[in-house]
């Protein structure tokens, strides 16, 4: 069994991430029905936030995000979420092939190393990982250039200083721009003992969600263990290596162990990028049994909408919380009824979950469900921002 999680810990942070949504703040009723909980509780964990100086109070009594998560948020960087990703990765790369790998990342003007391994066989390296790494002839720099935008990447090589490191670097402005666009059509790009002699290098981009490039992955080698077969297999590692780190950044799907089994081939919940898509969910519990499904002394099963759509809603918030999101990221909802002679129950009780600020929402009725005691159904979308794009 694994370890419990401390609700209250979920609660403060749905709370946090609530009030970061509207510079304007939010009274403590509006945080309430946000959040779906009453109001004396919240009053409770706003004066505890507000005393740790997480969150801070306007005039008017609204609430909005203190000092302290402030300074957080300065501590947590780009490259810091790219290398925790990244680093499992590289190491066993690294581990595999016994070469130098790289991960180093472009902020518009300088490349700048975010994770490496070097193994224990020596390899001889004199640039320092503390100094910029020269764009023009590095395979990182290269294809990080590859996917920069026509203008934006003619007025950054226009500007480049072509230093001769080796008799093999670029210093020819249009052979350059050769290599580049190579970069791009192949999305990958090779060093070849352009920066140092003896030792030669390929780096593939490693993308974001929408398909940028946000930063580069590289395998050094001596050039003597570096032939054309090698780099060509190195290649295709690297992308695979690339792709597993996008995954782990911007891409996720779970099946959520403990809860009902999906009926199909299909999971809870998949994350892609600043999105999180919810299939269909219910009042189902795991044992295939449904909360506001009452069996009588007769036999006669009676169906509660009001429970079912309680129980489905609190159903979209435990699984938005596997993904690290809650009830008030959701931004649409759409809603499958059996009866519309349901909706009037249907929305009172979402109406004590979600306001006008809410989701947007569609209702429709359906002719059936996958179960008899089934009379409700919600799939839902909603937004947070995976805090890599700047």
């Amino acid at each position: 069994m694994g370890t419990p999680k401390n609700n209250s810990v979920i609660r403060a942070f749905e709370i946090l991430n609530l009030i970061s949504g509207d510079d304007r703040g939010f009274l403590p009723a509006e945080i309430a029905n946000g959040i779906g909980m009453n109001l004396s509780t919240t009053h409770r964990f706003l004066l505890t936030l507000e005393e740790i100086g997480a969150v801070t109070r306007s005039a008017g009594n609204r609430y909005h995000l203190g000092i302290m998560v402030a300074e957080l948020g300065r501590n947590v960087t780009r490259k810091d979420a790219l290398a925790e990703a990244a680093r499992p990765i590289i190491n066993s790369l690294s581990n595999k092939y016994r070469e130098t790998i790289s991960l180093a990342t472009f902020d518009g003007h300088q490349l700048e190393f975010v994770a490496w391994v070097e193994p224990k066989r020596p390899l001889s390296m004199n640039l320092r990982r503390d100094q910029p790494l020269p764009l023009h002839c590095s395979s990182i720099g290269k294809v990080i250039m590859a996917d920069l935008p026509a203008i934006e990447r003619e007025e950054l090589m226009s500007k480049l200083n072509l230093d001769k490191f080796t008799e093999n670097t670029i210093t020819d402005l249009a052979l350059l721009r050769k290599e580049v666009a190579k970069a791009q059509l192949e999305q990958v790009a090779y060093d070849h003992q352009e920066m140092e002699e003896g030792l030669s290098c390929l780096a593939v981009p490693v993308l974001d969600g929408g398909g940028t490039t946000i930063a580069a992955i590289s395998i050094s080698a001596p050039t003597s263990r570096m032939d054309s077969k090698v780099r060509k297999e190195y290649a295709g590692i690297l992308q695979e290596s690339a792709n597993k780190i996008s995954t782990a950044l911007f891409f996720e799907t779970k099946v959520i162990p403990g809860r009902a089994k999906p009926r199909g081939s299909y999971p809870h919940v998949k994350r892609v990028g600043d999105f999180i898509y919810i299939s269909g969910t219910s009042a189902r519990k795991a044992d295939d049994s449904f909360i506001g499904a009452r069996k009588m002394k007769s036999g006669e099963i009676v169906l509660d909408i009001y429970r079912q759509t309680t129980a489905t809603i609190k159903n979209l918030q435990d699984i938005l919380t596997t993904v690290d999101a809650s009830i008030s990221d959701l931004v649409e909802i759409e809603a499958f009824l059996i009866d519309m002679d349901h909706y009037e129950q249907f929305n009172r009780a979402y109406g004590e979950h979600f306001g006008h600020s809410g989701p947007t929402r569609t209702t429709v009725a359906v002719h059936a469900l996958p179960h008899p005691h089934q009379i409700l159904m919600l799939k839902a979308i909603a937004y947070v921002p995976v805090g890599l794009k700047q």
